[in-house]
């Protein structure tokens, strides 16, 4: 029964240690993921600011009244 005990905590912590590394692993690709993400939205956030300012659109307030007035189109033509 010593032995077998013996042998299951070994290979409890065995197993432990890899889930440790593994959740480090999965912790440092998140946040590259979350990175990616950030600079993703950045980058739609900034062309969307290029074409609203293409269409002479220089502020949040002109754009709000533009948008409730049914005037605003932004597309890429």
């Amino acid at each position: 029964m010593e032995e077998r005990k013996i042998k299951l905590l070994e290979t409890k912590e065995n197993i432990e240690s890899k889930i440790k590394k593994y959740q480090e692993k999965l912790k440092s690709i998140n946040h590259e993921l979350k990175t990616i993400e950030f600079k993703e939205k950045s980058k739609s956030a900034d062309e969307i600011v290029e074409l609203l300012e293409g269409k002479g659109i220089n502020d949040v307030q002109q754009f709000i009244q533009l948008m409730k007035e049914g005037k605003v189109n932004i597309n890429n033509n």
